[in-house]
């Protein structure tokens, strides 16, 4: 079982704030972003029989501590690698990649998605690419 924390340091690596526990998680890691005035991570997490993850979303203050609860921005898929997030001036966009589910030779699809300031959602889950497991990494040969 592994647990996610936030950690504010200074430029010079020295901790400003206590930690901040996020949300007892098995196996998920997650990235977090500044806007300018406070931070955003996004983070997958296994679920029920540990084969499907949702994507997460948390806002953090300056001082460190949620701004509210943490917003499930995806239902239940497949398998899928620590998502990345970017702040786009006025939202985020978070991009990922996820097992194609029913395929066993590791298949996957890389997704992207907009949501607010707020953890809100705009439109659907965009696929950008789809094929074999390693494809992309190796040059797309």
């Amino acid at each position: 079982m592994y647990e996610l924390y936030f950690t504010r340091l200074s430029l010079e690596g020295e901790k400003l704030a206590d930690d901040i526990w996020l949300e007892e998680l098995e196996p998920a890691l997650g990235y977090a972003v500044f806007n300018g005035s406070e931070y955003a991570i996004a983070y997958g997490r296994m679920i029920g029989d540990h084969l499907s993850h949702e994507l997460h979303f948390a806002r953090i203050s300056l001082e460190g501590g949620l701004t509210q609860d943490t917003i499930v921005l995806t239902n239940a898929m497949p398998d899928f690698e620590t998502p990345y997030i970017v702040f786009t001036g006025s939202g985020y966009g978070l991009v990922w990649t996820s097992n194609v589910e029913g395929v066993e030779d590791r298949d996957f699809n890389i997704n992207f998605l907009l949501i607010d300031l707020e953890g809100t959602v705009l439109g659907d889950v965009k696929k950008l690419a789809e094929g074999p497991w390693g494809s992309y990494s190796e040059g797309n040969e």
